[in-house]
């Protein structure tokens, strides 16, 4: 059966219309997606984003336990913080992404994809070796709301009158009547991702709602949130990337600052020694016409083929069509074949969007 959010019935009154999302009955948009995803990048939107997993690590041996599962340096963290990055397999193949907060060396929370929640407990439950150490599934006691957005600072504000946002920097968080306030996203905006307990969401996001009302922020489905994210860029896991390709193939080479011994190390050590691996690309069809779909061809001016589309899509903030591909070559020009048709794609640079608008 599918799962539902707490805020379901919410959605409902409010005339979303849904999509299934890893097994999740999920608002894709409550009018028009292009115009959602504008008015995030305007003013700000709200996401439910309760399907996300949560995970908690607990005990005297959590920091040496996430050292050897996380490729990115952990020791320098602090209370407060948070930490984007992926759990490997001993091949480099990449599990999911995931992110991480900090409460102290012996309490962490990871935020792990919903549709890859039960295989990431399974993987870090298999690697559990100590007595020292708690592994629990926390994902039925709360749920997310993200706002996103220039006016996110204003509309936290409002709601919660006695915080300073401006003083939570981004990727840390605080603690506050029981919620996790975390300066994180995925949409490229300034914002926060609100971890509320269950019971509690439904006020919360009433509060959201009508306290933004007049600063032109509303629900937003996730339809805008998939533009939004892949106009900055952003992974989509099991889509852009899955077991399959590793962190310098899906270009989160950025994340391999572990000096330990971590799982898949000497594997994405030898790779880069090798060389010559496909590599995620940023894509721009010259002809707005096809859009890019998942698994869609891809050829070089000769006529062979060089790699496959992961995520396609008309960016409403550039009126352009974008896309994410992994590319076995070095090519600044490509050739997506739908059918009996071709069309050119030019390779650029990332992200397709910031605050400029500029590619």
């Amino acid at each position: 059966m599918m799962k539902k959010t707490i805020l379901f019935e919410n959605h409902k009154k409010r005339q979303a219309r849904f999509i299934s999302f890893a097994g999740w009955h999920m608002p894709f948009s409550y009018s028009n997606s292009h115009k959602e995803h504008l008015q995030v990048r305007k003013t700000g939107g709200l996401f439910d984003v309760s399907h996300m997993g949560q995970i908690r690590i607990k005990g005297k041996e959590s920091l040496s336990f996430l050292e050897k599962l996380l490729p990115t340096q952990l020791k320098s963290l602090k209370k407060g913080q948070a930490l984007y990055s992926v759990l490997c397999l001993p091949t480099g193949g990449l599990i999911d992404d995931l992110i991480l907060y900090v409460f102290s060396e012996e309490n962490y929370l990871l935020c792990v994809n919903s549709a890859f929640k039960d295989k990431d407990l399974k993987w870090l439950k298999s690697q559990h070796t100590t007595e020292n150490l708690q592994i629990q599934d926390e994902s039925k006691s709360w749920g997310i709301i993200a706002l996103q957005g220039p006016l996110s600072f204003e509309l936290s504000q409002r709601v919660f009158p006695s915080l300073n946002f401006q003083k939570i920097q981004r990727f840390h968080f605080v603690e506050c009547e029981s919620l996790i306030i975390s300066r994180t996203g995925y949409t490229g905006e300034e914002g926060f991702e609100f971890y509320i307990p269950c019971d509690k969401l439904l006020s919360f996001w009433e509060k959201f709602t009508k306290k933004g009302k007049d600063l032109f922020i509303s629900p937003v489905g996730l339809g805008a949130r998939d533009t939004l994210r892949l106009e900055k860029a952003y992974l989509l896991s099991g889509q852009d990337f899955n077991e399959t390709k590793t962190p310098l193939q899906a270009g989160l080479s950025w994340l391999l600052t572990n000096p330990e011994n971590y799982i898949g190390k000497s594997s994405l050590l030898k790779q880069k020694e090798q060389g010559r691996y496909e590599c995620l690309k940023a894509l721009i069809m010259e002809e707005n016409s096809a859009v890019p779909r998942y698994g869609y061809p891809l050829y070089s001016s000769s006529g062979s083929r060089i790699g496959h589309i992961t995520s396609g899509a008309k960016s409403p903030s550039l009126d352009k069509i974008i896309a994410l591909a992994y590319l076995k070559e070095e090519e600044k020009t490509c050739w997506m074949r739908v059918r009996d048709s071709q069309f050119q794609a030019l390779t650029v640079k990332k992200p397709f969007f910031n605050k400029t608008g500029k590619t």
